[in-house]
């Protein structure tokens, strides 16, 4: 299944940040902005095609990211080479 039939959750970017009083894009730590942020995601947050989100500026895309540590170790995974993403091919990442 190619990315213009991958559906994705986002939200329109004018009700993410309409009266948050700021655009950031990436990742923002736990917090109280964190928490209205999350407000407004649970409260305008839909689906769309991935390629199509992708490419509007409209649409904020909500990639969630965990990364799994033990003490001081934290866990590293390689990715395929052949994978759909040809931009990660054998790269490394900390999250899943």
């Amino acid at each position: 299944m190619g990315k213009e039939h991958e559906l994705v959750m986002g939200i329109p970017t004018c009700q993410l940040f309409d009266d948050a009083g700021f655009y950031f894009s990436g990742f923002h730590p736990p917090g109280p902005l964190a928490q209205h942020l999350m407000q407004r995601i649970n409260k305008h947050a839909g689906f769309r095609y991935r390629g199509h989100c992708e490419t509007d500026p409209s649409w904020k895309q909500i990639i969630p990211y965990c990364i799994i540590s033990n003490g001081e170790e934290v866990f590293v995974y390689q990715r395929k080479v052949g994978s759909e993403e040809e931009r990660l091919h054998a790269k490394a990442s900390i999250g899943v």
